[in-house]
């Protein structure tokens, strides 16, 4: 289920995961943490993102870019975390350290290797 997407841009310090993450960790707390972005003349964003395991830096754009907490992963509103409320952890200082994310290439749209 989806919900509502804030407006662009995410602020600094943002928790985010990528579009395509399929983890239910990554999803509620994020894999990467906004550090700044940069407007495109047809409304869309790059982000520099900052990744939360391993702190290297990419680029994503705004369209795989989704703030943490924000699509319910129970299954049923109302449970867990999931329920439309951002979690805790989705704020710009209390993300936990974990899993890296893949950085999507803005220009590209495709996936490049991190650094490990």
């Amino acid at each position: 289920m989806l919900d509502p997407i804030p407006q662009h841009p995410y602020p600094s310090g943002l928790a985010v995961h990528d579009a395509a993450e399929t983890s239910e960790e990554a999803r509620t707390y994020g894999t990467a943490r906004v550090v700044a972005h940069r407007p495109h003349p047809d409304g869309t964003y790059t982000y520099v993102v900052e990744d939360l395991g391993q702190g290297t830096r990419a680029e994503w754009p705004s369209y795989f870019t989704i703030p943490a907490g924000l699509w319910d992963m129970t299954g049923a509103a109302g449970q867990g975390e999931g329920d439309g409320s951002p979690p805790e952890h989705a704020g710009a200082e209390s993300a936990p350290q974990h899993a890296a994310a893949d950085p999507l290439d803005a220009d590209r749209g495709e996936k490049v290797a991190s650094e490990r």
